[in-house]
């Protein structure tokens, strides 16, 4: 009878990934303390306070177990790293990088939508973690679900221009792109390996970048 059910059943959905790989990431990972405080410092001199959550936990294994509950975010199988699948901020590190005493799960970022924040306060809370910072999404953000095509040859240079930033020569490489989807897919195709350049992609929906620590959105 199992032609039957081939034939007349439920047929099992593709559309849902069940393995990532460390190109699937399109998030920012912050590996220490000193990361996510420069960031902030950055946001907060630009008058800007985007939302995050972050809770202290015990041990490694607990802080990433608890961040692992949270949907965008996953493992590498290739590389075995986390990676997430939204524009984000995250990370697992040491409170103090100088004393082994607790570690930090952390989730931030102008994209993190209240389902995202809330998913994330649910499972630190439930595996132990104590809040350290938390900053609420506004409880209308919600992930836009529209389905784009990504087309990375879509993707047109404009020009590039360098320039002193804090005292140092930086690059920035300009495009345009025709929605998010297409500048999303060219800036996984072209990974970032050395400090002060960027990619820079602008669209209607916004302006996407990636430098050498990962993706943000401008």
């Amino acid at each position: 009878m199992k032609w039957l059910s081939k034939l007349f059943g439920h047929k099992t959905s593709t559309a849902e990934k069940t393995e990532y790989f460390e190109r699937d990431n399109v998030g920012t990972c912050f590996t220490s303390g000193d990361q996510a405080g420069a960031h902030r410092l950055t946001m907060r001199n630009h008058g800007i306070e985007e939302p995050c959550i972050d809770y202290c936990f015990k041990t490694e294994a607990e802080a990433t177990t608890a961040l692992l509950q949270v949907s965008c975010i996953k493992r590498a199988k290739d590389t075995n790293n986390l990676i997430s699948t939204e524009i984000l901020k995250f990370g697992v590190f040491k409170r103090y990088a100088d004393v082994d005493d607790a570690f930090i799960a952390l989730l931030e970022g102008k994209n993190l939508t209240h389902d995202l924040w809330d998913q994330a306060k649910r499972s630190f809370k439930s595996h132990g973690g104590q809040k350290v910072v938390e900053i609420e999404p506004p409880k209308t953000s919600a992930r836009n679900t529209a389905q784009q095509s990504g087309n990375a040859g879509a993707v047109a240079f404009q020009n590039e221009v360098n320039k002193i930033v804090s005292g140092f020569p930086a690059t920035y490489r300009h495009y345009t792109a025709p929605n998010k989807a297409s500048a999303m897919a060219f800036l996984q195709k072209n990974p970032v390996t050395r400090g002060s350049f960027f990619l820079v992609v602008k669209t209607p929906e916004g302006t996407f970048c990636r430098d050498v620590q990962g993706f943000f959105e401008q």
